[in-house]
């Protein structure tokens, strides 16, 4: 049940862009106390030269304009570009299959257990609204800060709507069953997980691989679901690929997905009373 990350998080350092004013100076210092990891000046150093010289995996890097993690592999920083996009699909009236499966709409509450980069939940959010409430669970503690920071500091002009949703996500760094254990019967509408990104797509090269060495690689346990459904006041999601035999695994009731995507989403009814495991 336990949280197995490649590379921990302690084998990292914070440190800043070349030449930092006095706010990203003491900035970086903050997020290397959030994350109880060291804080290095730069100087000169490149990001090559301190992953020798400090024998670390990674490196957390803060500048004016973002906070990114940086790894042989890239560098990851948060963007909601993805969510955008699906936001705007919904308004013009295009089915989204995550929300379908979760049978969302305004007023709702979903946990999101398996945070990743955040496009799912500032979708829900979006489709859930003022009225709603959505809270993430992520294991990494990066991976949680960097978009815990920009969830609350992201800015662009023409995508006030996309703001305001992610403005409303709560982001907390847990191990999503030891935090569904304390939660009180019929606390969400929803929860929800995307365990997928365990799982590298031959050929690609995206921001999700970059954080694929702090990433959980368990896959989810049954348990965890039992949990989820004493929670959940309706459903439990899951999001998969379509050939996975993680459905089949689990038992989900019944999967949501469109005939031609590569994705597929199974879905856990509350009082299943049919339901054999």
């Amino acid at each position: 049940m336990g949280n197995r990350c490649a590379v921990s998080h302690l084998s990292c350092l914070v440190t800043t862009s070349y030449r930092p004013d006095v706010r990203v100076q003491e900035q970086a210092m903050q997020v290397a106390r959030i994350l109880k990891l060291p804080f290095v000046d730069r100087d000169k150093q490149s990001l090559e030269q301190m992953y020798s010289r400090y024998m670390v995996a990674g490196v957390v890097v803060v500048s004016r304009i973002k906070t990114s993690y940086h790894c042989p592999q890239g560098e990851f920083f948060f963007h909601p570009d993805k969510s955008a996009m699906r936001i705007k699909e919904i308004k013009y009236g295009k089915t989204d299959q995550m929300i379908k499966a979760m049978d969302l709409y305004p007023g709702c509450s979903i946990v999101d257990c398996t945070l990743g980069l955040a496009t799912d939940a500032i979708v829900a959010s979006y489709v859930s609204g003022t009225a709603g409430k959505v809270v993430g669970i992520e294991s990494s503690p990066i991976i949680s800060t960097l978009v815990k920071i920009g969830l609350k500091s992201y800015e662009q002009q023409g995508k006030k709507e996309v703001i305001e949703a992610m403005r409303r996500v709560r982001v907390l760094n847990a191990e999503h069953g030891q935090y569904l254990a304390h939660l009180a019967p019929d606390s969400f509408d929803v929860v929800y997980f995307d365990p997928m990104f365990r799982r590298a797509k031959l050929g690609a090269r995206c921001s999700v691989d970059r954080l694929r060495p702090l990433a959980d690689h368990s896959p989810l346990e049954r348990v965890n679901i039992k949990l989820a459904l004493q929670v959940a006041r309706r459903r439990v999601v899951m999001k998969e690929t379509r050939t996975s035999q993680e459905f089949d695994r689990l038992g989900v009731d019944f999967v949501v997905g469109g005939k031609h995507s590569p994705i597929q989403y199974g879905v856990w009814v509350v009082g299943n009373e049919g339901r054999i495991w």
